[in-house]
């Protein structure tokens, strides 16, 4: 059985420091009126840290939005 995996405890400005990707999707989803609801981290076998971040919100016409972004290869 594999061993279950830890979220790893980091703030979402050093998140956000460490992957430009997601620097960039959060800056398009605040844009839009989105909030950050969850924001994980995980570490990885080979060192790397795999970061998953879901954003929520009211979209155009007052529509629920959700989005999630999943970067992997993420070196602190």
């Amino acid at each position: 059985m594999a061993r279950r995996r830890r979220p790893v405890q980091i703030s979402l400005d050093q998140l956000l420091a460490a992957a430009p990707q997601l620097q960039r999707q959060h800056a398009v989803c605040t844009d839009q009126g989105l909030r950050v609801t969850r924001a994980q981290l995980w570490r990885c076998r080979d060192g790397a840290y795999t970061a998953r971040l879901v954003w929520r919100g009211a979209g155009a016409g007052g529509v629920g939005l959700s989005l999630e972004s999943t970067v992997r290869g993420i070196v602190l």
